[in-house]
């Protein structure tokens, strides 16, 4: 960030709140082309779960998706 490479997460967050709605999370992660993103976990105002991807260099959005509901992957079946 300090060479100017990475978005600083602070001036994108107004953004990404007034465009998707309360961010609950935050995490840096490399999306599947190689490129680094801010994933943030987002509730939305209806209630739905979503989750918006940001490339750290350009500020810009790369990918929107619905979270699903991942209580039945937790369990595997074994309690």
């Amino acid at each position: 960030m300090e060479r100017g490479e990475m978005v600083p997460l602070g001036s994108l967050m107004p953004r990404i709140e007034r465009e998707f709605g309360r961010v609950l999370e935050v995490e840096l992660e490399e999306a599947d082309d190689g490129r680094m993103v801010y994933e943030f976990e987002i509730l939305r105002s209806d209630g739905r779960l979503i989750e918006v991807d940001v490339d750290v260099v350009t500020g810009l959005v790369v990918e929107v998706e619905d979270e699903e509901d991942d209580d039945d992957d937790d369990d595997d079946g074994m309690e």
